[in-house]
């Protein structure tokens, strides 16, 4: 994909997710053998698009706060993007807790579709 065709994609998106539409956003613009990890040493998920929108289903479920969920989209190329999340937001599950901090995501795409996702964050 092209910079501008990744842009319109990114922009598709995140208007989505601002509006709520997650998990439908997930559904549009991840590839069906997604794979995402956390940090370059981190452990990939294994499932693809199927067990990330599982995942997420239950993390969407468990939030009782949200004060920041915001992305900005960042620098984009030929296949790669990404995506700068503002968060702050409390979630029930005892792996998440409290979350206030700045991620950003870098995303590989095939087939016109998010295919790698790779988030870097430091929490505070």
């Amino acid at each position: 994909m092209t910079d501008n065709e990744i842009k319109e994609q990114l922009d598709g998106m995140l208007t989505m997710v601002h509006n709520g539409e997650i998990l439908e956003a997930i559904d549009k613009y991840y590839h069906d053998e997604l794979v995402t990890q956390e940090g370059v040493n981190g452990e990939p998920l294994v499932g693809g698009k199927k067990a990330y929108l599982e995942g997420y289903k239950e993390f969407l479920e468990n939030m009782s706060r949200v004060t920041t969920f915001k992305g900005t989209p960042g620098l984009t190329g030929v296949n790669v993007s990404t995506i700068g999340w503002e968060l702050d937001f409390d979630n029930k599950l005892p792996q998440w807790g409290t979350v206030n901090f700045n991620e950003l995501a870098v995303q590989e795409w095939k087939d016109g579709k998010i295919y790698r996702e790779t988030y870097f964050y430091k929490p505070e």
